[in-house]
């Protein structure tokens, strides 16, 4: 199946896949379903199944959601993830996890 330009994708209907919304934000799929999981995204879950959760996403929605990033002085390019820690085992009175 060949692939979709931005403007193809824009004059789809309301609801998007994941696929779609990595398209927009050109990010990795995988990026919006981690995205979508930790809340960071709004996200609509359609049907769960034993495996598998249907989610859809609102195009006003992800539009919003892109107009508060765009207001912010430097947005976050992981989209909401936490900065990763220093090195391991240091501690905050600056000893580095040494002992005396």
């Amino acid at each position: 199946m060949p692939k979709r330009s931005e403007e193809e994708y824009m004059s789809q209907p309301e609801l998007l896949t994941a696929e779609e919304v990595a398209v927009l934000l050109r990010v990795k799929p995988s990026t919006v379903y981690d995205a979508a999981a930790r809340g960071v995204l709004p996200v609509l879950r359609l049907w769960k199944g034993k495996r598998r959760t249907l989610i859809r996403f609102r195009r006003a929605d992800l539009e919003a959601f892109i107009q508060e990033r765009a207001a912010l002085p430097l947005a976050s390019p992981n989209l909401g993830r936490p900065p990763r820690g220093g090195r391991r085992g240091s501690q905050p009175g600056g000893t580095g996890g040494a002992r005396e």
